[in-house]
């Protein structure tokens, strides 16, 4: 629904790159594109994925052991601060086995936490879903196809409001602005999310979007709860239900959270209506 309201856009901007699989799933072969995630091992399986797709998906692949899961997460937080010192200094470095686990890490925890917090002896691997690397869609062919998304993509790490700021809307215009931030704190598990950051950010979203939404040159998509945003009326809202990813795990675990069902993305007037010409 997010690229039959953008179309084919001059650059596609996501602050919140998270997964990535609005990106992913693009239709436009080509499509120029700024993306920003703060966890340094989003930008590391990136990069990995861009120069070495072989090897990433060869360290992706494993069966769903839970032995494999705890020892992983083990040995991802034993690690995790020279890497992330290793991200933050040298702009070419990434790690090919941390790329792999990390994805495979994504596909197989249930819920928040994966290369965020201490584990135990017993962690229940997710069985089933065929979700993420454990899927048929993932062959070496798909990380290659992923590799080549990225020859236009210039991959940020830091503010979200980096991305958006005017040197770069005005720099690129006719843009797609797809922003997915940290739901409000009184809307989800407060463990949803792997960095903390500011709790206000979903608010300092809402903010931006009600300046720049009159912008015809700008094709902006904000994702939110249910009542969590009040937006123009000249703004549409979908509903859609989330069949994956952590906040629907995490319903089905729990019980407590039906956030699943609560989804919704508001697009700018600049949207497009679908079915209506796209830009060149």
């Amino acid at each position: 629904m997010v690229w039959q309201r953008f179309g084919r856009v001059k650059v596609y901007i996501e602050p919140f790159f998270g997964s990535g699989a609005v990106f992913i799933n693009c239709p436009y072969d080509n499509q120029r594109a700024i993306i920003n995630d703060l966890d340094g091992y989003v930008v590391n399986f990136w990069r990995a994925i861009k120069l070495e797709p072989d090897v990433v998906y060869e360290w992706s692949q494993w069966l769903a052991s839970e032995l494999d899961l705890v020892a992983r997460q083990r040995w991802m937080m034993k690690n995790k601060d020279d890497f992330l010192g290793h991200m933050r200094n040298d702009p070419n470095y990434y790690d090919l086995k941390v790329a792999g686990w990390w994805a495979w890490g994504m596909s197989t925890w249930i819920g928040a936490g994966w290369c965020e917090e201490q584990v135990g002896d017993n962690r229940l691997p997710a069985c089933g879903t065929g979700a993420g690397v454990h899927s048929q869609r993932c062959t070496i062919a798909f990380f290659r196809a992923l590799a080549e998304k990225f020859k236009r993509t210039i991959i940020l790490c830091g503010s979200w409001n980096r991305c958006v700021s005017h040197a770069i809307t005005a720099h690129y215009p006719n843009s797609g602005i797809f922003l997915d931030p940290p739901y409000s704190p009184n809307e989800c598990d407060p463990n949803t999310y792997r960095i903390k950051g500011n709790n206000d950010v979903a608010v300092e979203c809402r903010e931006w979007c009600l300046e720049h939404g009159t912008n015809r040159d700008l094709r902006i998509a904000l994702c939110g709860y249910e009542g969590e945003h009040e937006m123009p009326d000249d703004w549409e809202c979908l509903a859609w239900k989330s069949h994956g990813g952590m906040g629907a795990a995490r319903a089905r675990s729990s019980g407590r959270y039906t956030n699943n069902v609560r989804e919704r993305i508001w697009f700018s007037p600049g949207c497009l209506t679908p079915g209506l010409a796209l830009w060149d």
